[in-house]
This record gives C-alpha cells, structure tokens and sequence, in this order.
C-alpha cells in the first residue's frame, strides 16, 4: 500500500466519522439484490455510516458472511448501524429493532442479461470460467444451474420456498414474495427510477437532502442493449423467469412515483 492510499483511507475514515456524528442518520439494513444497482446505492450509504458501525456481507461468500453475523454477540450485531450486502434477508430476525430495511429491484429480464454479461466481464467471477471456456449462450445460462439467481430468484428469493415449493403453488409463491416485500421492508426502489429511490433514502435515513447524486457503480461493460437481443432469446429469457414478470409488474404497478414505502 501507497502512502497515498493510506492518506485516502484515512481521510475517508475521519470524514465518514463526521459525517455520522453530523446527521446521526437511522439505523438501516440494505439487501443487495445482484445486478440492481446496489453497489451504487451501498457506495451512497458508506459515506455516512463509520467504519466501525458498518457490516459488509462479503460478496464472494455472502451465506458465510451471514452466518457470522448471526453469530456474533448480540451487543455486537447491534452495535452495526449500516449492514449491508446479498442474502441480507438471512440476519433481519437479529438485527436491531427498529431498523430501516430497504432494497432496490429491477426488470428481471434486464437483470438477467446484465447478470450474464457482468460474469464474461468480470475475470474473477466464480462463474466466469466455467461460461467462457464452455461458451454458454445467453439463453442457456439463463436456465442453467450455476446459479439459483439465474430462474426467477425474486420470488424464491422473497417467499423463502424451495424451487419445488415454488413450482407446486407458483400464484402462492408469488403472494408469499409479495406480501413479504410490503410488509418487510420500509422502502423498495427500482433501478429505473433510482435518483428518486436515493432521494426517498436520504429523507428516510435523515441524511442530506442532496446527496443523491451517487453514480453508478459496478457496471456491466459490453452489455448490449434489451432492444438488440433476437426475439427467440428473449422469449427463453421470459419463459425461465414468467413468475419474477408477474411480481415485478404487481410492484410496479403497486408503486408510487417508481417507490414502494411503508
């Protein structure tokens, strides 16, 4: 390490210390759903959370990192004001009550593109050798098995059913994510509306008004545009992941000005 790196680092650890102290912002827990601008609306946050107040589940290994949190003393999990990360969903029964809980979601079928594309961009993804080397297609990854994000993740995700529990009661499965969604978080934002979702946050949190202007962060490069993808991917795309459709247009179409808030 540089010492300019290490100048940069401490001076974002005392400006994240005064920044906290400054606006005293609520407590609050972010899932990161892949692909759904969360490294972008988790960079936002960490500006005002401090070092020792914020709990990062590791991306490479989030149900570990979950795991270890749900096994710390609960003096110390309640210690963290800003957790945040993947599977966030598995430690929301140990985290302090009155903590905000928000997430932000987008087009399944957008999602899943800039999902196949982040890991042929990204060298280092677990998943990266094993779809270059065998050059899995788009289609064919999206109803492939490396993944359990890859076929309608939303509702199995949210409803915490089996893909066999899922697939025996689909409309259920659904109404379980749902209502899940209405009645557990504070507030969902979607990626297509995510200045307003980071204008609401600020409101919610108590930070700074304009502090909204957050860029996005972890972009997929090389990603070709919706339009451009033939019909008969698209159609395999919609067909592995109808049931996130159907949840995903029930959210829109619940929503406000793009944003869902208790």
């Amino acid at each position: 390490m540089t010492p300019s790196y290490l100048t940069q680092k401490a001076i974002e650890l005392v400006n994240r210390e005064y920044k906290y102290y400054q606006h005293k912002p609520v407590s609050v827990v972010f899932d990161h759903i892949s692909k759904c601008a969360g490294t972008s609306v988790a960079s936002h946050l960490k500006m005002y959370y401090p070092y020792r107040k914020t709990f990062t589940i590791e991306g490479d290994a989030p149900a570990q990192s979950v795991r270890s949190f749900n096994e710390l003393s609960d003096r110390k999990r309640k210690s963290y004001t800003l957790v945040h990360g993947h599977l966030a969903r598995g430690l929301f029964s140990n985290v302090a009550e009155g903590r905000k809980i928000v997430t932000v979601l987008r087009d399944p079928i957008a999602r899943l593109i800039s999902h196949y594309y982040y890991v042929l961009s990204n060298e280092k993804h677990a998943l990266y050798k094993r779809v270059k080397e065998s050059k899995i297609q788009l289609a064919d990854y999206s109803i492939s098995d490396l993944s359990p994000e890859l076929q309608n993740w939303y509702v199995s995700y949210f409803s915490d059913l089996t893909g066999k529990e899922v697939s025996n009661d689909p409309e259920g499965a659904i109404e379980v994510a749902f209502q899940e969604l209405l009645q557990r978080y504070d507030l969902i934002g979607f990626q297509e509306s995510l200045s307003s979702f980071l204008e609401q946050l600020n409101i919610l949190l108590h930070l700074p008004k304009h502090a909204s202007t957050t860029p996005h962060k972890n972009l997929t490069l090389n990603k070709p545009a919706h339009k451009s993808i033939d019909s008969e991917t698209l159609k395999r795309l919609k067909d592995a992941n109808h049931l996130d459709i159907q949840l995903f247009e029930r959210l829109l179409n619940y929503s406000e000005n793009g944003l869902i808030s208790k």
